[in-house]
């Protein structure tokens, strides 16, 4: 049975189906199927141009002796946007036997068969689009196929797409006749060389075309006549059937007649006349395909000439269109080139009517510009001079500032407000003008490194200012700040654990900055006083500074700083410091180096 639409329905199709005839493709949709058994290898999705999305299945002929080998039909279930097919925009080097069926780039429906020379066999044909986006599904499928050798395949694709309604396409994999390959195919058609091969397989593209529109668009399953490159197209449906049962009959005929000489004759009579009966409906089929190929040449022909005369009557239109506007384009010149000449006749009129007036205008505004240049020069100079003056008056030299705050003591006792005045000194330095740099919780290694860049970062001229909030002891007549990892178990041990107060001081001495201002808030309870360990006493001793510094401590010499005022004392900062920042907010104060 040729049409058996509903055994083909896609919905029941599995892998390892065998259909013939025609394949429904849903919504009364259908595709003719070359002669022969066609094997279902399966189903995928792919994105093709304009992100298009197409349904595709994929055959194999089980029929090693026909030339369609591979069958993939691809179809869009969503109206295809109008484009160009491959007849009209393929330059590639490969493609031959392009065809678009009378149909026109421009057209609402486009008809395209085309044919490509791909690879030297189905192995390295697979193996070369692996990484195609349109053919990587059926890569992957066609590795289950077996059986075709080294074959010299070609490859037709044929397409037909219509404005604002589905797409449909058919790739078939070819194998050529014994005694010609697709390049000699394919050479020949470029070369405008007539060969019978190419000739048949236009011919059989044609048909099949018109099949596919009747059996998709239409929805009237059309059979395809089958393809042979080696003797040509057989006859359609009813000459098939018809030619397969002379052939049965004429095969009954022989058995019976085995053991009966005399009637070989006859049979061999019956036989010539049905062979030559075929090559009649053989060669008549092949004259109706010509004339319609005539016909489809004519039907180009004639759309050329429409095209043609479309194009020069477009033509003449836009000359014509493009003379008048010349001729407007001429008549806005002239009017403007008389009212210009109207206008320098009213401006030379008014012109010397004005002419002795404005002359004496034109004295009294000079004498008058004069004086007011004057005026602007003497204002000039006097501004310059103030500018000179508030430039001298202001000019600071670059400040820099280190702020230390340790509050989180690991040996000793931890301490409050330390780190909170460090945060508000530092932000108030940054807001008159210091490059602050603000440091917390410091180690012993970590302190003598912040103090070692710091020194780096000072250079001869600057202002430095030096705070710092924590622990410190005082030690002989030295002033040591203490690290929060101290363990101070010994005089000795504190001296090399923690940092001098007077080498800092030494060391901005020694950089020669133009101004040292340390503000040192350590003199609290002496950290060392429990355990059994008395180091130190308590608060600072009075520091030696070189000429240029100043050092300010939070208490007097062997006093102690407060941190509240009392119990109810809620402020964050210690008493020293909220003091400090308030003068700092006082405008109008300058310093005496």
């Amino acid at each position: 049975m040729f049409f058996s639409l509903a055994g083909n329905s896609q919905a029941q199709l599995k892998d390892g189906a065998i259909l013939s005839g025609v394949i429904a493709l849903g919504n009364g949709s259908s595709a003719p199927l070359p002669d022969g058994n066609w094997e279902f290898l399966g189903k995928s999705e792919t994105i093709g141009g304009g992100n298009t999305q197409w349904k595709n299945i994929i055959l194999r002929n089980t029929d090693k002796k026909s030339p369609i080998q591979i069958l993939r039909i691809s179809n869009t279930e969503i109206a295809h946007r109008w484009a160009a097919t491959p007849c009209d925009t393929s330059k590639s080097a490969n493609a031959f036997l392009q065809n678009t069926h009378g149909t026109l780039a421009n057209s609402l429906i486009n008809k395209c068969s085309i044919s490509f020379v791909p690879f030297p066999s189905f192995k390295s044909w697979t193996e070369n689009i692996a990484t195609s986006n349109w053919w990587k599904d059926v890569y992957s499928i066609t590795q289950k196929i077996q059986g075709l050798g080294n074959d010299n395949l070609f490859l037709i694709q044929l397409i037909i797409w219509k404005h604002n309604d589905r797409g449909i396409i058919v790739d078939a994999l070819i194998r050529p006749s014994d005694k010609i390959t697709p390049i000699q195919m394919r050479d020949a058609f470029k070369n405008n060389k007539n060969l019978f091969e190419n000739d048949l397989l236009n011919e059989w593209a044609k048909i099949y075309i018109e099949s596919l529109y009747s059996s998709f668009y239409d929805k009237k399953p059309k059979q395809i006549a089958s393809l042979n490159l080696n003797i040509g197209i057989q006859p359609a449906l009813t000459i098939a059937s018809n030619t397969s049962l002379i052939s049965n009959n004429i095969s009954l005929q022989r058995e019976q007649l085995t053991n009966n000489p005399s009637a070989d004759k006859k049979i061999t009579d019956r036989e010539e006349k049905e062979r030559l009966a075929k090559e009649e409906s053989v060669r008549l089929e092949l004259l109706k395909l010509a004339a319609i190929k005539k016909q489809d040449e004519l039907n180009i022909a004639q759309e050329k000439i429409r095209a043609e005369r479309i194009l020069q009557a477009e033509k003449e239109r836009l000359a014509k269109e493009e003379s008048v506007s010349i001729e407007l384009l001429k008549s806005a010149e002239i009017k403007k080139q008389d009212e210009l000449r109207i206008a320098q006749e009213k401006i030379k009129i008014e012109f010397l009517a004005q002419a002795e007036k404005e002359k004496t205008d034109l004295l009294r505004l000079n004498r008058l510009r004069d004086e007011e240049l004057q005026k602007l020069r003497q204002k000039l100079a006097m501004l310059e001079s103030q500018k000179n003056k508030t430039d001298e008056k202001f000019e600071t030299a670059p400040r820099k500032a280190l702020v230390i705050g340790n509050d989180s003591y690991l040996n000793v006792t931890k301490l409050n407000n330390a780190r909170e005045d460090a945060r508000a000194i530092a932000e108030n330095l940054k807001k008159v003008g210091y490059q602050v740099t603000l440091k917390l919780d410091l180690k012993e290694k970590e302190m003598k490194q912040v103090l070692r860049v710091f020194k780096a970062q000072v250079e001869g001229g600057d202002e430095v200012a030096i705070f710092y909030a924590g622990h410190g002891v005082q030690l002989g007549s030295t002033n040591y700040l203490l690290p929060v990892d101290i363990a101070g178990e010994n005089e000795e041990q504190v001296k090399d654990e923690s940092i001098q107060l007077q080498r800092i001081l030494d060391d901005m001495n020694e950089k020669k900055v133009k101004f040292t201002l340390a503000m040192i808030d350590a003199c609290r309870d002496n950290p060392f006083k429990t355990n059994g360990r008395s180091l130190g006493g308590r608060g600072l001793a009075p520091t030696t500074t070189a000429t240029g510094q100043m050092v300010v401590f939070s208490a007097g010499s062997g006093q102690q700083a407060l941190d509240k005022l009392g119990p109810k004392d809620n402020n964050k900062n210690s008493l020293f410091t909220r003091v400090f920042l308030k003068e700092m907010q006082k405008s109008g104060i300058r310093g005496v180096y």
